[in-house]
This record gives structure tokens, C-alpha cells and sequence, in this order.
């Protein structure tokens, strides 16, 4: 039974822990309404913000093709946003959805291991301060941070051992970020099941994914029904087909040296995080999910635009933990397990 100052500690932690998350959620609420009033208008953000607040049949006749199918996130972002022009007012919208959904991710932190919460809350927030860089782009898009908060979902998930939780977090995910699909991936790896129900969990969640993908395609009168971005001479684009975005694209951009380069996405700990060595199926599970969205990427999307890469924040960050910090708590609970019973002796 929990000591009394035990208990104690723990509800001081958690009142401090979550004061400080709500602090780094107001400072992440004016540097999203800075980075989206400053300057020349970004026309694609305020497009994307704006899509749906005059309902489905402007959404499909305007929205560009390769947007469509993050459907949910267009559809809720329209809420917090008017079409009236003001500025401002498109700020404060824009500042609000993102914070609120980077508090979501807070809560989810704390609400999985309080003690463990405080790493992983100033780390996403570090993570997510350097897409704020230069070469970045300066767009700011209403799918980015759900998709944050569905992939921090996920990793709790699969951590809690809840499989339809899993299921559900793919599934209701993918209609805000098509990039949840590669959650079906992490049934394939849990190694206390038969292959056959392993098979039997990812097939179905795949299936489901892609089936509302498609459900949105068809809905939305998306002419690349299932597939998102395009392809072209230069490679896969996320563009028009005439920008020159892709493969080659963002090769030249990581033989190129400058100072924010592509190395230090996510605060650098996207890098640290695919060269951990793997030494379990969890390991080689967020690891797999991880190559996968980095060529993905590299295909379709412009890696110096780093807000695409804020999904991986959640797995980078656990397994960082997992390696380097996990291991040194244990050692120190032991040390002090051993002084108390030489002590009592």
C-alpha cells in the first residue's frame, strides 16, 4: 500500500507536471499565431484553414486533390476559423486548433505515466519548435498537429495492449492524415500472438484504413482515388506536377550544407532514433513504421517543409527514453533498494 507521502508526492507532481504542460501550450499558441500572421499571406494555409467553411461542394470543387482526403481535419479546422478575411482573427483560430491538439498530446502523457511525462512533454515541444525554422516553408496546415496526436495515441495504445483501441486510432486517424495506415503495421509485431492473428489484426485494420480512404476519395470527387500525392518526371511530387519537388529534390537537399539541415528534424531526434540499435519486436516495430514514413516522405513531400515529420515525435522520443534514460532509472532505484537494506542490517 502507497505511503501517504507517496501519494502526496505523486498528486504534486502531477499538478506541476501539467501546469508546465499548459504553460508550453499557451507559448506554442503564439508562436502558431505568429508563424501564421507574419508576413505575406501563405495562400495555401488560409486554402487549406478555410476549405470547408462553406461546406462539401466548395470543398471538393477547390480543395487540391492531394488534401481531400484529410477530410476530418479540413472539416474541424473550419470550425475554429471564419471566412471574413481578418487576420487576426484567422490567427487566433489557427493558434487555438494547433495548441489545443498539443495539449491533447500532454494529457496523453501524463495520463500514461505521470513520472515518466516531463521528458516527453518538453521534448515534443522542442520537436515541434524547430519545424518552426526558416527553410521550414512557412505553411502551418490543420493536419499536421492531429496527426501528432493520433500517433501519440497509438504508441499508448499498442503500450496499453488494447488492440481495438489500436484498430480505432488507425481508423478514426486516417481520416484526418492518410499516414496513420502505417499503424496497421504494429499488429505484425506482437510476438505473444500467433502469426495468423497477427495476419488476421493488420489485414483488417489495413483494409478498414483504406476503405475509408477511398469512402473520402469517392465523397470528396478526388479524381487519384486511393492515392494522395502524384507522380511525374521528376519523381513523386506532393505539388502540381510542375513544381520540382521529390526524390531528387530532397537528395540535393541533404547533400547540401546549411545550417538548419534535414539532420536536425525533429530537434535531431529523428536521426538518433533510426540509428538506436534495435534489441527487441518493439524496437524493430516503431523502427519499421519509421523507415517507412521517411521514404515515403522522401518521395512524395519536400523533407525541408519538417512539420511533415511531426508523427514520428511520439516513437522518437519513447525510444530515446527507452535507451538512455529507462536503463539509468532502473540502476538508481537498485543503488537505492541496496543502501536501504544495508542500512536496515
Amino acid at each position: 500500500m502507497p505511503k501517504k507521502g507517496d501519494m502526496l508526492n505523486s498528486r504534486f507532481r502531477l499538478i506541476a507536471y501539467g501546469f508546465i504542460a499548459i504553460s508550453l501550450s499557451v507559448a506554442y499558441y503564439y508562436n502558431c499565431y505568429m508563424f501564421s500572421t507574419w508576413g505575406p499571406v501563405d495562400r495555401y494555409s488560409v486554402q487549406a484553414f478555410m476549405s470547408f467553411t462553406r461546406g462539401l461542394d466548395q470543398y471538393s470543387n477547390t480543395m487540391r486533390k492531394e488534401w481531400r482526403p484529410r477530410l476530418f481535419s479540413n472539416a474541424l479546422a473550419s470550425l475554429a476559423v471564419r471566412p471574413d478575411g481578418d487576420r487576426h482573427r484567422f490567427g487566433v483560430g489557427v493558434a487555438a486548433w494547433n495548441a489545443c491538439w498539443l495539449a491533447l498530446c500532454f494529457a496523453l502523457y501524463l495520463l500514461r505515466d505521470t513520472r515518466k511525462s516531463l521528458f516527453l512533454i518538453f521534448g515534443t515541444f522542442a520537436c515541434l519548435y524547430y519545424s518552426f525554422t526558416i527553410m521550414a516553408d512557412r505553411h502551418i496546415y490543420p493536419w499536421d498537429m492531429p496527426a501528432l496526436f493520433f500517433f501519440c495515441l497509438l504508441t499508448f495504445a499498442v503500450q496499453w495492449k488494447i488492440p481495438l483501441l489500436v484498430l480505432a486510432t488507425c481508423l478514426v486517424g486516417t481520416g484526418f492524415k492518410e499516414t496513420l495506415i502505417l499503424g496497421s503495421v504494429v499488429f505484425l509485431f506482437q510476438t505473444e500472438w500467433p502469426m495468423k492473428r497477427r495476419l488476421a489484426w493488420a489485414s483488417t485494420t489495413l483494409f478498414l484504413c483504406l476503405l475509408l480512404k477511398i469512402g473520402i476519395d469517392v465523397l470528396t470527387h478526388n479524381p487519384a482515388i486511393l492515392f494522395t500525392m502524384q507522380l511525374d518526371s521528376e519523381g513523386p511530387l506532393v505539388m502540381d506536377g510542375v513544381t520540382e519537388r521529390g526524390i531528387w529534390y530532397n537528395l540535393r537537399a541533404l547533400r547540401e550544407v546549411y545550417l538548419n539541415h534535414p539532420v536536425f528534424i525533429n530537434g535531431g531526434t529523428l536521426l538518433i532514433f533510426l540509428l538506436l540499435p534495435m534489441r527487441d519486436a518493439e524496437d524493430r516495430m516503431w523502427k519499421s513504421i519509421g523507415v517507412l514514413f521517411v521514404a515515403g516522405t522522401m518521395l512524395f513531400a519536400d523533407i525541408n517543409e519538417y512539420r511533415v515529420f511531426h508523427e514520428l515525435i511520439p516513437m522518437s522520443l519513447l525510444s530515446i527514453q527507452k535507451h538512455f534514460l529507462d536503463n539509468t532509472e532502473a540502476l538508481d532505484e537498485l543503488r537505492h533498494d541496496s543502501n536501504d537494506t544495508s542500512g536496515g542490517g
